[in-house]
């Protein structure tokens, strides 16, 4: 029954999504290049395939549609709701020594549904078919997706409907639709990880489990905030070119707070700890590997680094009081 009742609520939400715009009637494919034309449009700059009218019309609600039930299915594997509990809430605090994960598991919800934010957006840029669709529908499925994790959460036995972590994915989607709306502050700024699998959690974790499980290894996470000195060449600051490469890091990070953790005995040392380093950005090393900054290849070949650091450079750990 709860299960029904959850699938009821995704239908819902979905539904609502699919009916929020009323698409208009148009015989025709072509594609205009005008922000204020109700027909869609194409941005060379922010997109990367040039898509008909009816593909972004249709592409747009298939997207729409499919979101929820995938994020119920990898609830279900990654976060055990099938093991039903009436539906409970908890204050699990915000990032204390005390809490159940260090705080590790809050930044994990901010960086999650930032990255979710940022790549729908991208994704809608490209299934737009009126100026405020790339707007609403990413914000809008990303705060969906967030509320509708917590609702699982909160008909599972291990963890119950979180305020804490549903305030830090709103806060990690705000900030990822900040800096879509201002490219300049975009290419200053940057949130990513540095994730290396724990032993215990790949001791523990076996078979198709540990591909979605890996979220859950926040021993092996540091949630970071870079800051790209490329942003000075950006606004027309002429600094060597060398500095392009360089970011500074400013992270947060949790160890032996985990299941696996506890299971392979390692939590009698539970610790929280601030990072900061200097580390490669290497999406401006992608693009300089590219004659064509503009050429889709390109442009494609630096996503995964918007998101990930690589451990490139020095850095240091600060413990924080236990």
């Amino acid at each position: 029954m709860k299960k029904l009742i959850l699938l009821i609520c995704l239908s819902v939400i979905t539904l609502n999504s699919l009916i929020a715009q009323t698409p208009e009637e148009n015989s025709g494919t072509a594609v205009v290049t005008s922000d204020d034309s109700p027909k869609g449009y194409y941005n060379p700059e922010t997109e990367y395939f040039n898509l008909g009218y009816d593909a972004r019309r249709y592409g747009k609600y298939i997207i729409t549609g499919i979101t929820p039930p995938i994020i119920l299915l990898f609830g279900i594997k990654a976060w055990d709701w099938e093991n039903n509990h009436d539906f409970y809430s908890k204050d699990e605090g915000w990032f204390g020594q005390g809490t159940d994960f260090g705080g590790a598991d809050k930044w994990g919800h901010f960086y999650a549904h930032y990255v979710t934010q940022r790549l729908l957006f991208t994704l809608y840029d490209h299934l737009d078919t009126s100026p405020s669709d790339r707007w609403v529908y990413s914000i809008g499925m990303t705060m969906g997706v967030g509320f509708l994790i917590e609702l699982g959460d909160g008909f599972s036995s291990q963890y119950g409907f979180c305020f804490q972590d549903l305030a830090m994915d709103y806060a990690g989607i705000a900030l990822g639709a900040l800096l879509d709306y201002y490219p300049t502050l975009d290419s200053f700024l940057g949130v990513t990880i540095r994730y290396i699998p724990t032993k215990a959690f790949r001791e523990n974790e076996k078979g198709g489990k540990k591909i979605l499980s890996f979220v859950n290894d926040y021993s092996g996470y540091i949630y970071m905030m870079n800051f790209k000195l490329a942003g000075f060449k950006y606004v027309g600051y002429d600094i060597p070119n060398f500095m392009r490469y360089i970011q500074l890091d400013l992270g947060f990070y949790s160890r032996d707070y985990t299941t696996y953790d506890r299971k392979a005995g390692n939590d009698d040392d539970k610790r929280r700890g601030i990072y900061a380093g200097v580390s490669i950005n290497f999406s401006e090393v992608v693009k300089d590997m590219y004659s064509d900054h503009s050429s889709k290849a390109c442009r494609l070949s630096q996503v995964p680094f918007k998101y990930y650091s690589i451990p490139s450079g020095p850095g240091h750990s600060f413990g924080l009081p236990k």
